[in-house]
């Protein structure tokens, strides 16, 4: 029987915490729930009840099955323990981040005066800041992380690449953050996102090139 890891007991917990939240507001909540929001910070995309107020808590139960699912699934010479501190972080920052959002849906219900655009801005920015940091420490694997083809082809290629895209997801965290504080949207902070996807793809073809697939 597959032993549950703690990031997955930690994550099953945001879900439940978050399904009861959304059990006890359900009257509040409204009949069409936000789920996507576009460039501009506003909901353009919604689902109605009663689906709609327990996706997150689905969506965080499932993130966090795959964090005891994935290390097992993982193909010999591919496997995430040798990385598991960096991989329980990546999954536990993309907890906290769809918890907050159903946090933040849940706090609109309850009529609190609260700016979407600017906090979802800044959840952003949190969690790419928050992975960035332990980019650099993953190792090659076909989960998590840039899986281009040339990273997936050299253990070098790879750290270089994610030690380059990591500061690059550091910067555009800080710059989600600092669209949010200064009540900006979310068109800079997005196009700097996308172009920094651009480079770290570059990037590692052309480091595969220098290096050779030797490497």
């Amino acid at each position: 029987m597959m032993k549950l890891r703690s990031v997955t007991l930690w994550g099953l917990a945001a879900a439940a915490a978050t399904a009861v939240l959304a059990a006890v507001l359900y009257n509040r909540l409204p009949e069409a729930i936000p789920i996507h929001w576009g460039i501009n910070g506003e909901a353009d995309g919604f689902m109605d009840k009663p689906f709609g107020p327990f996706l997150f808590p689905v969506m965080i139960a499932a993130l966090a099955l795959l964090g005891t699912a994935l290390p097992a699934l993982a193909p010999r010479g591919f496997e995430l323990e040798g990385f598991a501190r960096a991989f329980d972080m990546i999954v536990l920052a993309s907890i906290g981040f769809l918890a907050f959002i159903a946090l933040v849906i849940c706090a609109e219900a309850l009529g609190f005066a609260v700016s979407t655009r600017h906090l979802l801005g800044a959840a952003v920015g949190v969690l790419l800041i928050a992975i960035g940091n332990v980019m650099g420490k993953t190792r090659r694997n076909f989960f998590v992380g840039f899986r281009t083809p040339w990273t997936l082809a050299s253990d070098e290629v790879w750290s270089r690449t994610h030690r380059f895209g990591g500061r690059l997801f550091v910067l555009c965290g800080l710059v989600f953050c600092a669209a949010a504080a200064l009540g900006a949207d979310l068109l800079i902070p997005t196009v700097a996102m996308l172009t920094a996807a651009l480079a770290i793809i570059v990037y590692s073809y052309v480091i595969y090139r220098r290096l050779g697939p030797e490497a």
